[in-house]
């Protein structure tokens, strides 16, 4: 893998990582970080479609274990998190 990919898919997991360790929003993490980068505008496009991605799916797996889970799925969240 190149250099430049691999520093593009270490800047994904970073922000997918604080946003979900330090509740920070998606969109002050990449605003803040992206300023610090000199990413092209294929590798931006790319960094959003991935990092929305991720986000959509996991707000979808949320929704499914939610209906099958039986307690409070909010304490599991924060428990587990």
């Amino acid at each position: 893998m190149s250099n430049s990919k691999t520093k593009i898919l270490l800047f994904i997991y970073e922000v997918l990582k604080d946003n979900e360790i330090k509740s920070i929003r998606i969109d002050h993490l990449l605003t803040s970080r992206l300023i610090k980068h000199d990413f092209t505008n294929n590798d931006l496009r790319f960094i959003h479609k991935i990092i929305f991605g991720v986000i959509r799916s996991k707000r979808s797996l949320d929704y499914h274990i939610e209906k099958i889970y039986d307690g409070k799925y909010k304490k599991l969240l924060i428990k587990y998190k």
